[in-house]
């Protein structure tokens, strides 16, 4: 069975990042949680419904538990990270200001030019005259993002994230509250001498979380159809409020322009690929199922394809503490949400690929099952 979850932050969510933390210390946060975060909760959670004995087989049930997201969701409108591929240009004249969009493409090298991505990776270039890209709003509708990739220019334009208001189709990453931390003298009630830290954590009001819920063996359904409970996640353990929400099943469909758009690529035609989650890959930026060349089929699927660019930003660090080993993970390099691949079709059908829309595409299982690198299908 498959549910969508709301999860309503109650206090600011601190979501860690990789940096040693002690007293005296600041407990950094990430702009938005990470999947192993939110899913790392939610399996609690379910583990603590059944009765709270995590023994082998409840550990077991627990990891074959497939999740997507967390993606931002205002109302029952849902968010993805804003592409990579999108430049945004400023023009003033005396106080207005326009803004034009400059989409990155593929672009041929010129003589005695040259790439470290390989003799068959072309690298991303802008359009027309050089100037300083101005910010963009970090999340856009998902009704924005089916237009760019269907390949249509966002409208309206994405704003100056300072400008953004409430009914926009975009988000701001959200506001961070800080906040100074002391530790009480149990006999005395007063603060203890030099036990202070401070803590950063994302202020959720008016966002919410979205996630996607696969329990094909069946064994929480019961627990999953009255689902509305508190529960820790991130660190201080602050709290969220967890529910399901059954109305909202449909957001994680294939939008249909964006069906209409894939079910007609045939070889020779190009394909866009943005993540809209970190993905965890074992090459590093380039998935494991593209060979030397950059050619491989996309896996659950017959369609064969050539990696022809990517712009992927600056990889990320994940880490974390495993109670299953008693000690600290391995460090993994993350390919960072929003991030942009291009490939020209080989073999196929571009119509095998909608069932793929908001499907994990990471290398190895446990991060697909954590929601590592969701996927967002389109046309270049």
């Amino acid at each position: 069975m498959k549910s969508t979850l709301r999860a309503i932050a109650r206090d600011p969510l601190i979501a860690r990042d990789s940096r040693p933390f002690g007293f005296g210390q600041r407990m950094h946060s990430l702009d938005w949680l990470r999947p192993s975060t939110v899913a790392g909760s939610l399996r609690t959670l379910l583990g603590k419904a059944t009765g709270g004995v995590f023994d082998a087989d409840l550990i077991a049930q627990l990891k074959s538990l497939s999740l997507a997201g967390p993606l931002p969701l205002r109302g029952k409108t849902l968010f993805v990270p804003a592409p990579k591929d999108i430049l945004i240009r400023e023009e003033k004249d005396g106080k207005k200001t326009e803004r034009f969009v400059h989409r990155l493409l593929p672009q041929k090298l010129q003589d005695g030019e040259g790439t470290d991505f390989g003799a068959d990776q072309l690298p991303f270039m802008q359009e027309g005259a050089n100037f300083k890209p101005a910010p963009t709003p970090a999340f856009w509708s998902i009704d924005i993002m089916t237009r760019w990739l269907c390949g249509e220019e966002p409208s309206p334009i994405p704003p100056d994230p300072k400008e953004l208001d409430e009914g926009m189709p975009y988000l701001a990453h959200p506001p961070k509250e800080d906040r100074i931390h002391v530790r009480i003298d149990s006999a005395s009630g007063a603060a203890e001498e030099g036990m202070l830290f401070s803590s950063t954590g994302l202020d959720l009001r008016g966002i919410d979380l979205a996630l996607r819920l696969e329990d094909r063996q069946g064994h929480f359904d019961t627990h999953l159809e009255r689902l509305d409970a508190l529960h820790p996640c991130g660190g201080e353990r602050r709290l969220l409020r967890w529910k399901r929400e059954q109305d909202l099943d449909g957001l994680w469909s294939c939008p249909e322009g964006v069906t209409e758009s894939l079910s007609g690529l045939k070889p020779k035609t190009y394909l866009r690929l943005i993540l809209a989650t970190p993905a965890r890959f074992a090459s590093g930026w380039k998935p494991k199922w593209l060979d030397e060349k950059g050619t491989g089929t996309i896996p659950g699927t017959a369609v064969k394809v050539r990696l022809v660019s990517a712009v992927t930003g600056r990889w990320e660090p994940l880490s974390g503490w495993s109670y299953e080993t008693g000690g600290p993970k391995p460090l993994s390099r993350l390919v960072p949400a929003g991030s942009v691949y291009f490939f020209e079709i080989l073999e196929g059908n571009g119509g095998q690929i909608v069932p793929l829309w908001l499907e994990p595409i990471s290398d190895d299982e446990e991060a697909r099952k954590d929601g590592y690198g969701l996927a967002l299908w389109g046309l270049c």
